[in-house]
């Protein structure tokens, strides 16, 4: 048998490769690359579930010291909603990120020592709820402020060069999870799931019928009473403290994606009861920011990112309307 020289391997090398290329870019522009953190973390086809965001800016000034101090995670970051609050209410906001600031606890006694706002305003995404009080040890740090970042959701510049870097497993996954899609039935793909709806004019998408969100959104179903009570207190204390300080405390959670949407799910589990129910009764939270999203999603298309776990442009809008109302009145 001859042997196979160089030159014919390098041949069959080349050709391997520009067959997998291809292939792979094909599959690329069919799959679409992923803005979404849902799209992106699940592997799912972001031309199936894309989100065109509306143009917007943010004129807000953050600066240092404000009237109204915010201290959020990713749904603050884009400082949509505060933008909102200072527009409706004429008062100045700044915003502080948890990863900025040590730890709640420390950021709390910083701003007792350095400052004194009219309002504090603690924004967490519901499935992070149980960290009042903090359990764990608290680095002593100056709180940075964070400026504002658009998300990668929102960045309406789509690059073709990423038609050529996507990542050829990732392709796959998101082929195989597309073709599954089409049934009735719940895909679980790292820690997305892709779960299908009863209707299918929530969203703007073409697969509006089926709705994307973080398997940590099943979070709550596993809280004890004991997590929930011993943050409640640390909410309540703090709130006291601050009262006597002539400071006033209002907590905003942000419901989970699946909290909004389970009434629209085939299939499920629903809470018969919410933290939104309770802080609302206690008057730690100015309204049930669940039953307002659930009466919204029926009239605003989009109300979170159909390939997000976040809201959308239009659902931060929303927020930040609601919460201004409250400060006003």
């Amino acid at each position: 048998m001859k042997p196979i020289s160089n030159k014919k391997y390098l041949v069959i090398f080349l050709t391997i490769f520009l067959f997998l290329f291809t292939a792979n870019s094909i599959t690329t522009w069919f799959i679409g690359t992923p803005p979404g953190d849902l799209v992106r973390i699940g592997k799912y086809s972001e031309n199936q579930f894309a989100y065109q965001a509306p143009n917007q800016s943010t004129t807000l000034k953050n600066q240092p010291f404000a009237q109204i101090m915010v201290l959020g995670d990713s749904f603050s970051g884009a400082h949509i909603w505060q933008t909102q609050i200072a527009q409706i209410t004429k008062m100045d906001v700044a915003t502080y990120d948890y990863h900025d600031v040590g730890c709640p606890a420390n950021f709390f006694t910083w701003l007792r020592q350095e400052t004194k706002p009219t309002l504090i305003i603690i924004e967490v995404v519901e499935r992070m709820f149980p960290q009042f009080p903090e359990s764990r040890i608290c680095p002593k740090i100056i709180p940075k402020i964070r400026s504002p970042e658009v998300p990668e959701n929102f960045n309406l510049e789509k690059s073709f060069k990423k038609v050529f870097q996507q990542d050829l497993f990732f392709n796959i996954s998101a082929t195989y999870n597309t073709l599954k899609s089409n049934s009735n039935k719940s895909i679980n793909s790292g820690k997305v799931i892709n779960a299908p709806l009863n209707r299918s004019d929530l969203f703007t998408n073409s697969k509006s019928n089926r709705l994307l969100y973080l398997k940590d959104d099943l979070n709550k179903f596993k809280w004890s009473n004991q997590e929930i009570q011993s943050s409640i207190d640390g909410l309540i204390n703090l709130k006291k403290h601050l009262r006597a300080q002539g400071v006033e405390l209002m907590v905003i959670v942000v419901p989970d994606k699946l909290s909004v949407y389970e009434d629209d799910l085939l299939e499920g589990p629903q809470q018969s009861e919410s933290i939104h129910d309770h802080l609302q009764k206690i008057q730690l939270s100015p309204f049930n920011l669940k039953n307002e999203f659930k009466k919204m999603r029926l009239q605003q298309k989009n109300l979170y990112a159909p390939n997000d776990s976040h809201l959308s442009v239009e659902g931060y809008q929303l927020l930040g309307q609601l919460i201004a109302q409250k400060i006003k009145h």
